[in-house]
């Protein structure tokens, strides 16, 4: 269970729960979105608690649950140990029923991709051999999954340039149509783009959409570090290429054949370009045409319980 607390609209706690005890971080703020109060629980053990700031602290230690609004979101499964995003059930299947993402931004972004049915969002860790939790990639603020190959639409325009094969891509788009890559422009590096673009038959086709906030640390910290195992931290962002085989129920044991009779893109490429903004917009849409807004302004507009 995640809840987060309101007052006056605003957000006041933030407070995640396993089993009934309280587990991982509480975040307290005041209106003005000054951060005052911090505490690490373990299975209901306080294990860390600080306050960050005496301006209004006394106020905030008296805003008692029962003057907020209160809002609990339910995530069986969290994602940083090796669960997925947004919850499994014991099949394995979004518990969500999402079929699609449509991604909206006011920079030119318009775009819907399918998702395999079999497929989940994952996280950051992962499971040795010998079944021992993880970072394979540090530091890592996404969490993934792979998209169903033909199922694309529309346009996606970069938020940030791509370096590749040690020269940058600035400023670029793609239109999408039947999931593959059909025109590309780029103020620098077109012809590269295109290059890449045509390198194998799978490299028009995606084969990861990744959901990173804008309050990620990468991202707050302005820098850009022309290396993708850093700068793909800072934001959404979608990789053409390759898609993750363990992004899909029992997919480590398929063969590419099989896991291409599913969905699964398979190239020698895999390069990942940042579409995230402070504006961008991502809503889950079900099978029944419901729909969930999972990012908004750029951020989690659901509560994923890291």
């Amino acid at each position: 269970l995640a809840c987060r607390m309101y007052k006056n609209g605003q957000l006041h706690l933030r407070q995640r729960y396993r089993k009934g005890l309280p587990d991982g971080h509480v975040q307290g703020w005041l209106p003005n979105r000054t951060e005052v109060y911090s505490a690490t629980y373990q299975a209901g053990k306080l294990l860390d608690e600080r306050y960050h700031s005496t301006v209004g602290l006394e106020r905030f230690l008296t805003l008692t649950p029962a003057e907020s609004e209160c809002k609990v979101y339910y995530h069986p499964a969290p994602p940083l140990t090796g669960g997925h995003l947004l919850g499994t059930n014991s099949q394995g299947a979004d518990i969500l029923g999402i079929q699609q993402l449509r991604y909206r931004d006011p920079n030119g972004t318009d775009f819907t991709v399918g998702m395999i049915p079999q497929a989940v969002f994952r996280g950051g860790c992962d499971t040795s051999l010998t079944g021992h939790t993880f970072n394979p990639n540090i530091p890592s603020e996404e969490v993934f999954i792979s998209p169903m190959r033909g199922k694309a639409e529309g346009t996606v325009v970069a938020s940030m340039p791509l370096s590749y094969q040690g020269q940058l891509i600035e400023n670029f788009s793609m239109r999408f149509e039947n999931g593959k890559v059909v025109e590309v422009h780029a103020e620098k590096g077109e012809e590269l783009l295109k290059t890449m673009v045509t390198m194998d038959e799978g490299a028009a086709y995606l084969g990861e959409c990744a959901l990173v906030p804008q309050s990620s640390p990468i991202c707050q910290s302005g820098l850009l570090f022309y290396n993708t195992l850093f700068d793909e931290n800072a934001s959404c962002h979608f990789a053409l290429g390759e898609c993750y085989p363990t992004t899909v129920k029992d997919g480590a044991k398929m063969t590419e054949e099989e896991l291409a009779s599913i969905g699964g893109n398979s190239s020698m490429n895999h390069v990942d370009f940042m579409v995230g903004t402070s504006d961008l917009t991502i809503t889950g849409i079900k099978e029944n045409g419901d729909e969930v807004v999972l990012f908004e302004r750029g951020d989690w507009a659901i509560y994923p319980c890291f």
